[in-house]
C-alpha cells in the first residue's frame, strides 16, 4: 500500500511538472506600480511620477486553475516535496493569486533559503498583496547578497515608485544600469529615469514591466 501510494504521488508530480512547463512562463515579470497616496517626506503629484505597469486584469485560464487544483492535491499528499511546493507557488503567482502564493514560497524557502529568484518572486507577490515595506526589505537583502541580480534591483525601483519615492527609485534604476548596462532591464531603467525627468514616456515608448 505504501509503495503504491508513493508511486502514484511520483506520477502525479511528473504529469503536473509537464503541464506547468507548458502552461507557465519561466520567469516572473517585474511588478506593477499601483496608485498609492503620497508618503510623508516624499510627496509628489501623479504628473511627476510614472504610473508604472499595472497588473494584467485578465482572469486566469481554466487550464491554469485546474493545474493549481492538481498541485494542491500533490502538495497535500507530499507536504515535504519542495519542487511541488514551488510549482504551486509559481502557478498561483501566474494566476494572480498572490496572497495564496506567498505562504507557499515561504514554505519552499525553508529548504532553499538563499535562492534569489524565489525570494524575488515572493517579494513581488507580497508587493501585489499590499505588503510593500516587507517586499522592499526582502529585495534589499537579495540585492545586497547577490550583486548581479538585476531583477531584484529593478523590482525595488518599481516598489519605490508606488511609494512616490523618486530618490530611491532613481538609485535602484541606476544600479541596474551600472551593473548590467547591456540588458533589457537597463534599457527599461533608462526609459523610467527619462519619465521621472519629464513626467511623460519617451515618444513611441510604452512603459511596462520586464521579465
Amino acid at each position: 500500500m505504501g509503495r503504491s501510494y508513493m508511486a502514484m504521488g511520483i506520477l502525479a508530480i511528473g504529469l503536473t511538472f509537464v503541464l506547468y512547463v507548458i502552461a507557465a512562463p519561466v520567469e516572473k515579470p517585474a511588478p506593477g506600480a499601483p496608485a498609492a497616496p503620497p508618503q510623508a517626506g516624499n510627496a509628489a503629484s501623479s504628473d511627476e511620477l510614472p504610473a508604472g505597469h499595472p497588473p494584467t486584469e485578465q482572469a486566469a485560464s481554466p487550464q491554469l486553475l485546474k493545474l493549481i487544483d492538481s498541485l494542491m492535491t500533490v502538495t497535500k499528499q507530499n507536504p515535504n516535496d519542495p519542487k511541488a511546493r514551488l510549482m504551486l507557488a509559481n502557478a498561483q503567482y501566474d494566476a494572480k493569486l498572490f496572497t495564496d502564493a506567498v505562504p507557499n514560497y515561504r514554505t519552499y524557502l525553508k529548504t532553499d533559503p538563499k535562492n534569489p529568484d524565489v525570494r524575488t518572486d515572493m517579494a513581488t507577490a507580497m508587493f501585489e498583496s499590499g505588503l510593500v515595506d516587507e517586499a522592499i526589505a526582502i529585495l534589499q537583502q537579495v540585492a545586497k547578497e547577490f550583486d548581479d541580480h538585476v531583477n531584484a534591483s529593478y523590482n525595488l525601483a518599481m516598489f519605490y515608485i508606488s511609494k512616490r519615492d523618486r530618490d530611491s527609485t532613481r538609485l535602484w534604476l541606476q544600479e541596474v544600469i551600472d551593473k548590467a548596462p547591456n540588458t533589457p532591464q537597463a534599457e527599461r531603467a533608462k526609459q523610467v529615469i527619462e519619465m521621472l525627468k519629464t513626467g511623460h514616456p519617451p515618444a513611441g515608448q510604452q512603459q511596462g514591466a520586464t521579465k
